[in-house]
């Protein structure tokens, strides 16, 4: 890739600094686009039922740290959704302080919409791109994700 203003290649420093404005940009304009079905709920709680449906029978904490929030911001959340019929909360069989959350019939209704939305919003984005292009793009990503992940382990 070359600079703009010259013939002269970016350096990496110069490469990581065009691509963090460019994740910044990217995420600061899909989070205010509104391409999920009307559904009356806020973005923290559409976010919460799609990690439900990928991660089923996770305990608060679990959801928390997927999240990043504090597990009483999940609770007050998991509560609100449980009582529109959208979550389950169980007592789990080995503590029964702990519960874990997994969709209802209706939930799982919904997180189909709000993936299919999300995928027709995102394919109209990406539709000037490739197969082969959208793959290297992805492997990218998952590489990036995994050393992210290595080092939030340690």
């Amino acid at each position: 890739m070359k600079n703009n203003n010259s013939t002269q290649p970016l350096n990496r420093k110069a490469l990581l600094e065009q691509l963090i404005e460019s994740f910044q940009q990217s995420h600061r304009s899909i989070t205010r686009i509104k391409s999920n079905p009307s559904t009356g709920l806020p973005h923290g709680q559409k976010a919460l039922l799609l990690i439900v449906a990928t991660n089923p029978h996770s305990s608060i904490k679990q959801l928390a740290k997927i999240l990043d929030v504090t597990p009483a911001a999940i609770t007050q959340q998991v509560e609100t959704l449980v009582g529109q019929g959208l979550l389950i909360r169980q007592a789990r069989l080995e503590d029964r302080r702990n519960v874990s959350v997994s969709l209802s019939p209706p939930g799982q209704t919904l997180v189909k919409k709000l993936k299919q939305a999300r995928l027709e919003k995102i394919d109209k984005y990406f539709n000037q791109i490739s197969d082969q292009q959208l793959e290297v793009f992805v492997e990218v990503l998952n590489k990036v994700n995994q050393a992210i992940k290595q080092e939030l382990d340690q």
